[in-house]
Order: structure tokens, then C-alpha cells, then sequence
């Protein structure tokens, strides 16, 4: 199967060698065509993290809220039901942990009205669950995200 181009994730450089043109007697240059992703629209959808500290004891559980906000004045189509929420921590080594939702539920569509809010709660209990993770005094990255958009704050594991 052959890759598709995703304009969105990757850019694409093609070049192109005419060949001899008869009727002019002399080689064509190459020619450099560049193809860039048209800019695409912002999201009206705005995710905010926040967690319940900002400090927490190395092993100590974090309380992790994801805010998906619709900005727009117009009703925006979102996904609802399990499995639709993506969440890490992660230092400067990277991911310590990833939120796996394992939940077994359906997973459909639903309306986020103008204007309107959800949220939803989530908690880390402070271990690493990435092979090699380790949970060390720092600065961490919390990253969550609903629908394609993602939000992140930062937090402080003491000793």
C-alpha cells in the first residue's frame, strides 16, 4: 500500500529534469516545485489543564482537569464516550507516563454548544508507567488532550 501525503504533518519537495526539448535544441534547467499545506483554520475549541497543586512529594498522586472550552458562537461537533482523552507527563527526558483510558464504552459524537464547558478528571498516581520512567525531583510537563487539542501546564515534583 502506498503512503498517503499528509500536506498537514509533512512537506514534500519534488524536483523535475525536462528532458532534451527537439525543438530548442538545448537541456532544461530543473525545475523545483514546493508544495506547503494551506494554513489551516484555528480551532474554536480552547483545552485548558490545570491540576490541584503545583508541587507535589515524589510518588504523591496529581489530580490532572482537562477544560475543553468551545470559543466559537457556534455549535461545534466533539467526540464523546470513552477513549477519546489523551494525557502524559513528562520531563526532560520525556514521557514518564501516558493516560491509558482502557475503558470499554462506545465512542460516538456529541455538540459542545457555544460558549459552553466540559470537563473531565483524571489522576496520575505519581509512578511512572513507561519502561525506563523514573520519577526524579523536578519540573514535569502535564499534556493533556480532547478532540485533536491539547493543553499543558507545568509542575514540581519535590523530594
Amino acid at each position: 500500500m502506498r503512503p498517503q501525503f499528509r500536506p498537514d504533518l509533512e512537506s514534500f519537495e519534488a524536483r523535475t529534469l525536462l528532458s532534451r526539448m527537439p525543438w530548442a535544441g538545448v537541456l532544461a534547467t530543473p525545475a523545483l516545485i514546493r508544495l506547503q499545506a494551506p494554513p489551516q483554520a484555528q480551532s474554536p475549541l480552547v483545552v485548558m489543564v490545570t491540576t490541584d497543586r503545583r508541587a507535589y512529594r515524589i510518588g504523591q498522586p496529581v489530580q490532572i482537569t482537562v477544560t475543553e472550552t468551545n470559543t466559537s458562537d457556534q455549535p461545534v461537533t466533539v467526540l464523546v464516550g470513552c477513549q477519546i482523552l489523551k494525557a502524559s507527563v513528562s520531563n526532560t527526558g520525556g514521557a514518564i507516563w501516558v493516560f491509558r483510558d482502557l475503558r470499554l464504552c462506545p465512542t460516538g459524537r456529541g455538540v459542545l454548544e457555544a460558549g459552553q464547558s466540559r470537563q473531565f478528571v483524571l489522576v496520575w498516581n505519581g509512578q511512572p508507567n513507561i519502561p525506563g520512567g523514573e520519577v526524579l525531583p523536578g519540573r514535569y510537563r502535564v499534556q493533556a488532550g480532547v478532540d485533536g487539542v491539547f493543553g499543558a501546564t507545568t509542575i514540581r515534583i519535590k523530594p
